[in-house]
């Protein structure tokens, strides 16, 4: 468990900036101010190119596979192992935690989807839904019991306990490495990796843009063209209508490149009918402010 005391809930502002906003994204935007200026001085855009491999490991891995279909939907089983790794690699998109991220996703996002408790909703505006939840991110409402199966994982429970100080030690690894491949390649794919949910949370929960195969009582539409770029992401409207797929294409014509992938490291597929999605009952843990604090990063 964290080691720190944590102030009572009545004491802690309701609103404000997030951790993940606080102690990532500003930083490494930052970063981003550094790797411009040298990619533009040295001439060198070649180093581009690297960043691509880093945000397939990222985004695709980590993100589209790792947390989103493993933890948050569980739509397949992989050994242990594995699905470590993989929310390891999560980490490094800059989304938040393992188990910040499920239970945001799984408590929030899913059951009430561009409804008042919609953490990230275009609803409220297009800016609130690529940033401008997590500047006036809302604890009270974020319960990582929905997260208990992530939590009860001691590895995963102390990578979101420790997940900044894993996201910048990988950071500070590479310029130690190569400063110039930090700077020219791995800032980059850090970049990439951090706005691709945000795009996906923005444009695909817009009626009107994109098409939508089902009716869903939320604006969740596809975006072909997003969904081949963005690991399946896109294919938005499909995942809400069958959030425990893994595979988020229901046409023909409709491509998810981790479908490519799963069915090499799946040892069980877990899809689900499309009506209910499972919530694991919250076993005996902290306070609900205990927890909150400590898992909301």
């Amino acid at each position: 468990m964290s080691s720190h005391v944590s102030t009572p809930a009545s004491q802690e502002p309701k609103k404000g900036l997030s951790e993940n906003i606080r102690k990532v994204t500003i930083p490494i935007h930052l970063l981003a101010i550094a790797s411009t200026t040298y990619l533009l001085y040295s001439g060198e855009y070649a180093r581009l190119l690297w960043a691509v491999p880093f945000w397939v490991v990222f985004s695709g891995l980590g993100i589209a596979i790792g947390y989103h279909r493993l933890l948050s939907h569980r739509a397949f089983e992989t050994p242990t192992f594995t699905k470590r790794i993989l929310a390891l690699c999560g980490v490094f998109a800059g989304q938040g935690s393992p188990i910040f991220w499920t239970a945001t996703h799984r408590g929030l996002h899913h059951p009430f989807s561009d409804q008042q408790d919609d953490p990230h909703s275009p609803r409220v505006s297009l800016f609130h839904a690529f940033i401008g939840w997590q500047l006036r991110f809302d604890r009270s409402n974020f319960n990582p019991r929905h997260a208990i199966d992530v939590i009860r994982d001691p590895f995963l429970r102390a990578l979101s306990l420790h997940y900044h100080k894993t996201y910048w030690a990988g950071v500070a690894l590479m310029f130690a490495i190569d400063w110039r491949f930090a700077l020219g390649s791995f800032v980059p794919a850090l970049i990439m990796s951090c706005h691709q949910e945000n795009i996906v949370n923005t444009f695909c929960h817009i009626r009107g843009i994109g098409y939508r195969n089902f009716e869903t009582n939320d604006d969740s539409n596809n975006i072909w063209i997003l969904g081949v770029l963005f690991w399946g992401q896109a294919l938005h409207n499909n995942h809400h209508r069958y959030p425990k797929r893994w595979n988020f294409a229901t046409k023909p014509w409709e491509f998810d490149p981790c479908a490519l992938i799963v069915p090499l490291i799946r040892t069980r597929s877990l899809e689900s009918k499309p009506e209910k999605e499972e919530t694991p009952v919250a076993a005996p843990i902290e306070s609900h402010a205990q927890t909150a604090k400590g898992y909301a990063r």
